[in-house]
């Protein structure tokens, strides 16, 4: 599968690289929405009401919440936070996290579950913690027009961000209300990037959701959709699929270090491609090609992705790591 890869030198001495597959053992598992440290590949098991724990080699180390006294019951998102070294899992049915922390010893033990008070119908992200003083995430609160939050160390809301520019979304489903966010630490100090499903601008604020500029990431051949249109078929899922192949999609933004972030497409030209663009995030300008790949950009750790063949059966996953010349 390594060759559906179109790996491309860029310009500004980076590569990118595959790396072995990784062939995990149990089958029937969903990659959306998993999370990968430097030794582990969590992933959600809702069948089970469970998140697996894998090594990098596939081999599944445990298994958390299928003990009845974490009251894991729906696994929506998983966090892992490098600086705490702790496992944060959104469960959708009782719309709080629990938490596990990483021992010395290798094994994870659970701390607690962390109440909140968002409503049936709010989603979270992937958290991205702010220092010691909280997180920020993308979000969905459905009804509102709001699509990232800050949160301090309890989840309560700070601040609501990232108003939608073009309001006809607002009735759209929120399939298509996606948005995207990632850190980046440039010259200028610790910034949040957030990115809508259907708008190819990259939001940047700072770690109080104040908003401080804009970057146009829009790739060559970005169309836009058609609106009456869109609106007409969002809520019919047979008919939105024949219309995306007349309109182009934002799927992924992940900050790979403090200068550099990558931004995804779903490629209008080659329904069955995603492109992916690599960006400085100190000038916004482009860092070399793009490249594209059947693949889905799934997480990532650092500076290696780590991308889903949705055409295979097969549970596995394929890094593919930015290189620095």
């Amino acid at each position: 599968m390594t060759s559906l890869l179109l790996m491309v030198l860029l310009a500004q001495k980076i590569d990118f690289e595959a790396r072995p597959r990784i062939l995990l053992q149990r089958s029937e598992l969903s990659f959306e929405r998993i999370s990968v440290s430097s030794d582990y590949i969590f992933v959600r098991d809702e069948g089970n009401s469970a998140v697996l724990v894998f090594d990098h080699k596939g081999q599944l180390v445990t298994s958390l919440g299928e003990d009845t006294s974490n009251n894991l019951q729906l696994p929506y998102q998983v966090s892992w936070l490098p600086a705490k070294k702790q496992l944060y899992v959104y469960d959708a049915a009782t719309r709080g996290f629990l938490i596990w922390q990483l021992n010395e010893d290798r094994s994870f033990q659970f701390l607690r579950q962390s109440t909140t008070e968002f409503d049936l119908f709010f989603e979270v992200g992937h958290l991205i913690q702010i220092g010691e003083l909280g997180f920020a995430a993308p979000v969905s609160l459905v009804k509102e027009k709001y699509l990232v939050g800050r949160f301090d160390q309890n989840f309560n809301p700070i601040r609501y961000g990232y108003e939608i520019m073009n309001r006809q979304l607002t009735t759209l489903s929120p399939v298509l209300r996606q948005s995207f966010m990632a850190k980046v630490k440039p010259s200028s100090g610790e910034r949040l990037l957030t990115i809508q499903s259907l708008n190819p601008e990259i939001q940047v604020f700072d770690t109080n959701l104040t908003q401080l500029t804009t970057i146009s990431v829009q790739p060559p051949g970005w169309k836009e959709p058609n609106m009456r249109k869109l609106k007409r078929v969002s809520k019919n899922p047979r008919e939105l699929e024949k219309l995306k192949s007349t309109y182009s999609e934002v799927i992924a933004v992940y900050g790979l270090d403090n200068n550099l972030f990558l931004v995804g497409y779903r490629n209008v030209r080659a329904p069955n491609l995603f492109t992916y663009q690599c960006y400085d995030a100190n000038t916004g300008e482009a860092v070399g090609q793009a490249f594209e790949t059947a693949f889905w950009l799934v997480a990532n750790y650092k500076t290696t992705g780590y991308y889903l063949d949705k055409a295979s059966s097969k549970p596995e996953l394929y890094p593919i790591e930015v290189v620095k010349r």
